[in-house]
């Protein structure tokens, strides 16, 4: 449906308790590529058809609780946490092959609560990984980080829940995915690694073709990646083993490999909202009305 462009986005951050702007709906149009005076005009028709409500400046679907104040204390909230995993970061010392760090998760999403952690992604050079792992572990003992397990008294602490290597960022077409990848905020980026990421997956054009737009617009392009350290590549593997042995007890749900490492337990690329489209073009399954 024409509508799908703006509901589409308000349908997955509602499951988050997040209502949208309207230049965060600009952003974020699904499929489209409409000016904003567009985009202002067809809210204003969703809210006179009764299809959108808004109040605050905040969009959002008739059945959404809305609350204007738990919207504003949770934006600024996303900041403040944002400002201090820069200032964190300015103490960090990082392995060489380690490329690029980037915030995920609610505080990328610019939608946290207080109690949330700052999920992190790390991509490090090819054949390196587990090594830049153990590496940044030795060289920042006393980082704030949340620990394998840990469920409680997670507030501001670093979340390492998504580690690859550069050979490793093309990814499998979703809405989920699409809007994780977009989401992402960069810390560090050495030698445009960010912008390697979005060119390895075009296909997020499809999806949400103004925020793809204005990302690569964002960010420089790519330089040739640097060469893996003989070292690194010599422990990767064992290192890599090791690790293993040791997290099998462990798991649930986390998917691991020498290249890779997604320390994830909670899925949410099955939020319900995605049930709505095809996983791989977005297509509508549905009369894309109800949530």
């Amino acid at each position: 449906m024409k509508e799908d462009n703006l509901l589409v986005p308000l349908r997955y951050r509602h499951y988050f308790g997040q209502a949208l702007t309207m230049e965060e709906l600009w952003f974020w149009q699904y499929k489209t590529q409409l000016k904003k005076e567009e985009v202002k005009k067809e809210l204003q028709e969703l809210v006179g058809q009764g299809d959108l409500e808004e109040k605050g400046g905040y969009y959002f679907l008739p059945d959404f609780s809305f609350n204007l104040t738990n919207q504003v204390n949770r934006r600024r909230e996303a900041k403040e946490k944002l400002s201090l995993a820069r200032k964190r970061l300015d103490k960090l010392r990082l392995p060489n092959e380690i490329l690029f760090l980037g915030l995920s998760g609610s505080v990328a999403a610019g939608f946290a609560e207080p109690d949330d952690d700052l999920d992190v992604v790390i991509v490090t050079q090819n054949n390196s990984l587990w090594w830049s792992r153990f590496l940044f572990y030795m060289l920042n003992p006393h980082l704030p980080r949340r620990r394998p397990g840990q469920k409680k008294h997670l507030q501001n602490l670093f979340c390492l829940n998504l580690w690859l290597e550069l050979n490793q960022l093309s990814f499998s077409p979703s809405l989920y995915v699409a809007t994780e990848i977009l989401n992402v905020i960069p810390l560090l980026d050495r030698g445009g690694i960010y912008s390697h990421w979005l060119k390895e997956n075009k296909w997020l054009h499809n999806f949400f073709p103004q925020a793809y737009k204005e990302r690569r617009k964002r960010f420089s392009s790519p330089n040739s990646p640097r060469s893996t350290s003989l070292i690194a590549k010599v422990l990767n593997l064992p290192l890599f083993l090791v690790q293993l042995a040791y997290m099998l007890p462990k798991m649930e749900g986390e998917k691991v490999s020498l290249h890779s490492a997604f320390f994830h337990r909670h899925d949410y690329s099955q939020i319900p909202v995605l049930n709505l489209y095809d996983t791989q073009t977005g297509s509508s399954v549905s009369n894309g009305r109800g949530r």
